[in-house]
């Protein structure tokens, strides 16, 4: 679906994923400074907690507007809304249940997962404390645990972004739904296909990191070169060209990987609807009177 019509749904989202990007390297750039600051014993320079604000206030901005441009292409890429206009339209009228929708579930998965690996440091970290350290049963303690934790954090993680995905799409496709009512259905439908969800969500998480890798990978040369001088030279700050560059991938990576999500949350909340719901037998018969009241049956 993206591939068919990548140049319409990158126009919709190019501009807004680039500023996205460079706020994003505003904040690396003033996080930078400020470790260089505190490094070298040095007043934190007005300029760069300006950066940091302003990177933070882009983002903030082009996440509400880019939650109702993705909700207008994905009504428009299912025939919900006649055209992009009138799914903005409908993003517009549900602007805040949208832009909290979206906010949820671009940063519920890091949370989960950040909350898995801090579980996982401290199970690290009691192995470097214990007395029996280096013992057969600590090892496999370590180890055991150390697949257990892993294991958990992929489940997690892909639940989480499947309750996310199919969230974004109960409120870009349910119009008659307030917004409560929305996360119960969400809830629903992620729940009763455990199994099949986590592992379409598995695939298409895979393959957005296929995607991202690939338009990804011509930067690791440089960055490498890179990491090479500023550990010889003892510096942190990256050239103005790399920072550049990492900004172009990110822009492009931003495009695809949320145009590829949308297709994706469209294709599985549908999919989803049709075994618990019949919706495609609902839908094919409401044509069928439809038909029959045009032709006077």
């Amino acid at each position: 679906m993206y591939r068919k019509n990548w140049r319409y749904l990158s126009g919709r989202l190019l501009v807004l994923s680039l500023l996205a990007s460079v706020a994003v390297a505003m904040i690396q750039v003033s996080i930078l400074n400020f470790g260089q600051s505190l490094k070298n014993s040095e007043v934190i320079s007005p300029l760069d907690f300006g950066m940091l604000g302003g990177g933070l206030i882009i983002i903030l901005i082009c996440q509400y507007f880019l939650a109702l441009r993705a909700t207008a292409i994905y009504r428009e890429m299912f025939g919900l809304s006649k055209d992009f206009e009138a799914g903005l339209a409908y993003a517009k009228r549900r602007r805040w249940a949208v832009f909290s929708v979206f906010t949820v579930g671009a940063s519920a998965p890091i949370f989960v997962a950040f909350y898995c690996v801090m579980i996982a440091l401290v199970i690290f970290g009691a192995r470097l404390a214990s007395p029996y350290v280096g013992t057969a049963a600590v090892e496999t303690f370590i180890v055991v645990g150390g697949f257990i934790m892993v294991v958990l954090m992929v489940v997690a993680t892909a639940i989480t972004l499947l309750f996310s995905m199919v969230l974004f799409a109960a409120i870009s496709s349910e119009d008659e739904l307030k917004f409560l009512k929305v996360i119960v259905r969400a809830i629903d439908l992620t729940i009763r296909y455990p199994f099949r969800g986590g592992s379409y969500m598995c695939l298409l998480g895979l393959a957005v990191l296929a995607v991202v890798f690939s338009l990804s990978i011509f930067l690791m040369p440089f960055e490498a070169w890179e990491a090479y001088r500023s550990m010889k030279n003892s510096e942190m700050v990256l050239p103005l060209y790399l920072r550049f560059l990492e900004t172009i991938s990110q822009t492009v990576n931003n495009v695809v990987s949320m145009a590829v999500v949308c297709a994706g949350a469209g294709l599985y909340y549908r999919d989803v609807r049709f075994r618990s719901e019949g919706a495609d037998l609902v839908e094919k018969l409401d044509s069928i009177q439809a038909n029959n009241s045009l032709s006077g049956i």
